[in-house]
């Protein structure tokens, strides 16, 4: 379980969003939430810390047509 993953990234544009993770896909990096939206984890944030069925809040910036996580954390 992910207590709290964090990354250097930040930004003005970013943004927070709590969800359910629906699939982690570790080829990308990545983890789709049950609402369908993806995540691009940066390297500092491991995939493998993260389950499926966990509840988080991402905090991300969209950079080009992904969502890049800078922050991912555990939430009751």
């Amino acid at each position: 379980i992910a207590a709290s993953l964090a990354a250097g990234v930040s930004g003005a544009s970013a943004a927070e969003l709590r969800g359910t993770i629906k699939s982690i896909d570790f080829a990308k990096d990545a983890i789709t939430l049950a609402n369908g939206m993806i995540f691009v984890l940066p390297k500092s944030l491991r995939p493998a810390d993260l389950t499926v069925g966990e509840k988080v809040k991402v905090t991300y910036e969209p950079v080009g047509k992904a969502n890049v996580a800078s922050r991912v954390v555990d939430v009751p």
